[in-house]
């Protein structure tokens, strides 16, 4: 089988462009390869997965970055007219491509494949998952999860933080996993899981639902309820549950920052990701400075000059490409 003229065919195949030629050509390779069948069968299935993100208005395509993408490179012209493949044949070739790619015997089970997005962006982009939960993916944060979710459950992978609003589906539980192995498992339900691997605190907050946290250093999971705050230390191995409110995850959801008598540090962890800046504070004293504000449509060095004008004890500058934040 000649694959670049099998890529060709698919090429004209999603355009619009097939002659009535190459219709029988590309019909007869599908009907007399495997191989072919597999291979139209897969990248199908991988556009379904590249459909599913939105960017934010101030996100621009070169920003986000895709595992897949050196290994689609060639076919991402004309993996974007799948949707449209239906228009293409006639009625006869249809029902034959049809037969043909689901068999004898019923749907042959797709292949599943992990897709890895990255959001190198200072505001949330918004990603739909395979079963149409929605995923708000912040700065510096990567999200995996596959192309299809099998196996009677949902699976996904974070480093970072993210909102969730996952569909009600009580047989096929959600979960979400971080890289020491801390999970939160949910039916259907909206929370947010904040969980870098450089930060010794793992959060969840949990706005509507139910929600089972767990971790390795855990004995049994912890339950949570509606309007609640779970923050696991990593260093410590411990668990604190509180009442939280929902305006900070809200705002954050829309690309505003808020906070309400959150430490300094917590602050400057923040800032640095959004802003993707190196964040130093030098003096040990005002760490944990509790500070409230809103921010909004504001560059790092505004927000500065408004946390100094707000904290008389508290001093910035600039050295080379960081901030340095110190006592007055």
């Amino acid at each position: 089988m000649d694959k670049d003229r099998l890529e060709d065919l698919i090429n004209k195949f999603f355009l619009k462009r097939l002659s009535n030629e190459e219709k029988v050509e590309f019909e007869d390779l599908l009907k007399s390869s495997d191989e072919a069948r597999k291979i139209f069968r897969q990248w199908s299935f991988i556009n379904r997965g590249l459909q599913t993100i939105e960017f934010n208005k101030t996100c621009t395509p070169p920003e986000f970055n895709i595992s897949l993408k050196q290994k689609v490179k060639r076919r991402t012209l004309w993996m974007q007219y799948i949707r449209n493949a239906a228009a293409v044949l006639t009625i006869p070739l249809l029902i034959s491509l049809l037969y043909l790619l689901v068999g004898k015997d019923g749907l042959t089970k797709p292949t599943s494949y992990e897709l890895s997005y990255t959001n190198t962006n200072s505001k949330a982009i918004l990603i739909t998952l395979p079963d149409s939960s929605k995923v708000y993916l912040y700065a510096k944060s990567t999200l995996k999860y596959p192309s299809l979710f099998t196996d009677h459950e949902r699976h996904v992978k974070l480093t970072g933080e993210a909102t969730f609003e996952v569909v009600s589906d009580p047989e096929n539980p959600f979960y979400v996993e971080t890289l020491d192995g801390v999970k939160v498992k949910a039916y259907g339900t909206k929370f947010n899981v904040y969980g870098y691997d450089d930060d010794d605190i793992v959060q969840v907050y949990l706005e509507r639902g139910k929600v089972n946290f767990s971790s390795p250093y855990l004995n049994e999971p912890t339950k949570m309820r509606a309007a609640t705050k779970l923050e696991f230390s990593r260093k410590n191995k411990s668990v604190k549950v509180s009442p939280a409110d929902a305006s900070e995850y809200e705002a954050y959801e829309k690309g505003v920052l808020l906070f309400r008598s959150a430490s300094l540090e917590r602050i400057a962890k923040k800032l640095s990701r959004v802003y993707d800046i190196d964040i130093d504070i030098q003096d040990n004293e005002i760490r944990y400075y509790p500070i409230t504000g809103v921010f909004e449509d504001k560059s790092v060095d505004q927000i500065m000059d408004l946390l100094q004008m707000s904290s008389p004890g508290l001093k910035w500058k600039r050295e080379e490409d960081k901030i340095v934040l110190y006592k007055k």
